[in-house]
């Protein structure tokens, strides 16, 4: 599932998760993929941090910096539905990942 997450992730924000640079897509795209897995409660802080080779903090820095982006960054809000409405409807109930009749959508405007 990371993998499907992390790939659509990086066409969506146009960066790579996984890239050590702090360009703003990349970022993006770690904060967002982060703020995912730790709502839906699928990994742990220190699960997250061990993904992208960061601590668990950053992790919780992440979440902080997502919250300020979605309520003053119209495209990053934008993006975000996106990858959230990618998740939500194309990462497959057969591999047994989660119960995605409890994924939640949210489509947050301002």
């Amino acid at each position: 599932m990371i993998e499907l997450i992390c790939a659509q992730a990086n066409r969506i924000f146009n960066g790579d998760c996984f890239s050590k640079s702090r360009k703003r897509e990349n970022v993006n795209a770690r904060i967002a993929i982060s703020v995912i897995l730790r709502d839906k409660k699928f990994y742990t802080l220190q699960t997250i941090a061990s993904l992208f080779d960061l601590n668990h903090e950053m992790v919780l820095y992440y979440q902080k910096k997502h919250d300020e982006l979605i309520k003053f960054n119209r495209e990053y809000r934008i993006l975000y539905n996106n990858l959230i409405n990618y998740s939500k409807e194309k990462t497959p109930l057969n591999h047994g990942f989660c119960n995605y009749s409890k994924f939640e959508l949210r489509t947050i405007s301002l």
